[in-house]
């Protein structure tokens, strides 16, 4: 079973894949699914009428690739941080507490209000015994991807003060 600092070092280098800003495409996804085991599942909750890529299990390498494909289809992300990690040696699982900067790059209709959005995220991943993910779950906001999604994103969510952390910027005059 791995111990505590081989879990950690494991969700880690994770992470660092998923913020590295010099991978791209294809190159990107391989390097996220080095990290998966055969029988992975990626799960991000949330109502599929919200977004198309929530509450829909995505089984094995093949099914976790078009999760990723489709999260890189549909959204963009900078200033992505991991300052948290949580780690249960006894059920294999590290939770992590991320932040980013996401846009929605294809709305559903003009933008009217917006389509970017600062945000806090929760992942659950679950190990193997080679400390390869077995399950992937993300927790964020389903909401701000729904309007951002129709472009009505109101603009005080780019860094509003609000419950997930982010901070909030004086208008422009």
């Amino acid at each position: 079973m791995p111990d505590h600092q081989a879990l950690y070092d494991a969700a880690k280098s994770f992470c660092d894949t998923v913020k590295d800003p010099t991978l791209k495409g294809d190159t990107k996804t391989e390097a996220l699914l080095s990290h998966f085991a055969p029988d992975c599942l990626a799960l991000e909750h949330g109502h599929t009428t919200l977004a198309r890529f929530l509450g829909k299990e995505y089984r094995g390498p093949q099914g976790v690739k078009a999760y990723f494909d489709t999260l890189a289809d549909l959204l963009s992300y900078t200033d992505m941080h991991f300052p948290e990690y949580t780690v249960d040696v006894d059920h294999r699982r590290v939770w992590v507490l991320g932040s980013a900067m996401f846009t929605w790059n294809k709305t559903i209709q003009p933008v009217t209000l917006g389509n970017a959005w600062r945000e806090t995220l929760v992942y659950r991943l679950e190990f193997d015994d080679q400390c390869k993910i077995k399950r992937y779950e993300v927790w964020a906001d389903t909401g701000a991807a729904h309007l951002a999604s129709r472009g009505q994103l109101p603009p005080e969510n780019l860094s509003s003060s609000s419950s997930n952390g982010a901070k909030k910027t004086p208008p422009s005059s």
